[in-house]
């Protein structure tokens, strides 16, 4: 950071002040939700930081991002940043969330989006849950039995049934980190029969994988020449390229065997229909959900393309779906009559049978508990800011910008601001309800907003309203402490840290 540069820039703006060479960094530590948070509270819904030299503009009002949130293929902002951190990582040339080239980024989500809204899929992704629910209902009955203790913390649980759904559902094949948490606390004459190497192996991809979420923070805040020669962080650097190369090896490796699988599978016999398999199969013969329409699309997927499409389906569908179900619990706990208006809802839906199965139609009905959802991520959205990167010049805040400019959109701030919300700090569920209280633009964006919105958001919320009408219309939850705060940490994302609840059975 130059000092004469700083007191030289154009538009300036409130913010703490720099450091020579680390900028703002001097700040990161702890949980940078509620550092961004307070800093949007001190210095207003227009305000600047520097990481190293690099310059980011905070938008804490909707109004202001307006034009980053453009839904138009013309937009300014089509891409979330230039970053040598990330290109380092290997991420801003493939898959869909920081992949900056716009026609293999336009390519990658048209073939997962194609892949995730298709019915019969959806009503798979539902069975799928409920297969693993009924799994994650043996181990706490039996734990709960062993233990003669009906308290379970759900952040843990929760995080490890999603990454089971989730990797049921992306690779075919479930993770077993329930049963490998199970196994941890049962004796060993009440364990699971899987193979201690199986849950080894499995535990391991997805450690791996969440340090490669944690990663991407890393790279994108830590200046080269921090990351690279100043202790201890050139060690948190060698220790994340290591990982980046074994889950390079190892997804590269897993994807060959399952095409050679496909191969080897007559033509006329019914594949799995895992996100995996359905994009090794996207534009060949075996592609049941064709998109040849446009040439653009016609062409099947690289190893590499599929590799990075997978990441981002399991980094990206696991911890925001399991955090997010949490918040809700937390807050349906913390008000008891909106928790009853999720109860009778989900009642009047299965008329008191808490034995059939759960389908795609029944999750679909669950109108108030959708509403609840989005209001527990409007209280605390698992991603509380985006950052985006102008590509032209642009006016925002009545001042101009040049391209290259990075603005991040402060959703959690958003979602707080007094100018957007009445009671921003209440859990009302029914501000969503049926457009009766119709919320200003950009004032409610848990998804991000733009060309860059999360292509998985109503899957993500099949997920939760799945699992909320699974448990609620079998088992009656509530706080082990009532005054309890909500638990949470941050990362990459907001994460429920601790969530203790009974679970009884329900009598009536």
């Amino acid at each position: 950071m130059n000092f004469s540069t700083y007191f030289t820039r154009e538009n300036p703006l409130p913010g703490p002040l720099p450091l020579p060479g680390i900028g703002n960094l001097y700040l990161l530590h702890g949980d940078f939700d509620v550092v961004f948070y307070n800093l949007q509270e001190k210095y207003g819904e227009l305000f600047e930081i520097y990481l190293g030299s690099d310059r980011k503009i905070w938008l804490g009002n909707a109004k202001l991002v307006e034009k980053i949130h453009n839904p138009s293929t013309k937009t300014k902002f089509p891409i979330r940043a230039i970053s040598e951190g990330l290109d380092e990582m290997g991420i801003t040339t493939k898959g869909i969330s920081f992949n900056n080239d716009l026609v293999s980024w336009k390519f990658n989500r048209r073939i997962i989006t194609n892949i995730i809204m298709v019915p019969s899929f959806l009503r798979q992704f539902v069975s799928e849950n409920v297969k693993v629910f009924h799994e994650l209902e043996n181990y706490w009955v039996n734990l709960m039995k062993e233990n003669n203790n009906d308290i379970l913390d759900f952040s843990d649980w929760l995080t490890r049934f999603f990454t089971d759904v989730t990797s049921l559902a992306s690779i075919g094949k479930p993770a077993y980190v329930m049963a490998a948490q199970y196994n941890r606390l049962m004796p060993k004459y009440l364990r699971t029969l899987h193979s201690d190497l199986d849950l080894y192996q499995s535990e391991e991809f997805i450690d791996r994988l969440r340090l490669w979420l944690k990663s991407v923070h890393f790279f994108y805040f830590v200046p080269r020449f921090v990351r690279h020669y100043v202790p201890p962080m050139n060690f948190l650097y060698r220790k994340y390229m290591r990982n980046i190369e074994w889950l390079d090896n190892y997804l590269i490796g897993f994807i060959k065997e399952r095409r050679k699988e496909i191969e080897n599978t007559p033509i006329k016999e019914t594949l799995n229909s895992d996100i995996l398999t359905l994009l090794i199969c996207a534009n060949t013969d075996r592609d049941k959900h064709s998109i040849k329409a446009n040439e653009e699309f016609s062409r099947p997927m690289t190893d590499e393309e599929i590799k990075y499409c997978i990441f981002e389906v399991l980094g990206g569908g696991i911890d925001t779906t399991a955090n997010s179900t949490c918040f809700l619990i937390y807050y349906l706990c913390k008000t008891p009559d909106k928790k009853a208006k999720v109860y009778a809802e989900i009642d009047n839906i299965f008329r008191g049978d808490k034995t059939r199965q759960v389908t795609y139609d029944d999750v679909e009905k669950l109108v108030y508990v959708e509403a609840a959802a989005k209001e527990s991520s409007r209280l605390m959205p698992t991603i509380p800011s985006v950052f985006k990167r102008a590509i032209n010049d642009v006016t925002i805040g009545g001042l101009n910008w040049k391209a290259g400019q990075e603005f991040f959109v402060h959703q959690h701030y958003i979602h707080h601001n007094k100018s957007h919300w009445s009671n921003p700090e209440e859990f009302i569920p029914e501000r969503f309800l049926n457009n009766t209280n119709k919320f200003e633009k950009n004032s409610f964006i848990p998804f991000g907003g733009g060309i860059r919105q999360c292509p998985g958001r109503h899957l993500g919320m099949i997920g939760i309203k799945t699992f909320i009408a699974l448990i609620f219309r079998k088992y009656e939850i509530s706080l082990e402490d009532p005054n309890a705060p909500l638990k949470k940490v941050y990362t990459l994302a907001n994460e429920c840290h601790e969530l203790k609840l009974y679970i009884r059975p329900r009598n009536d």
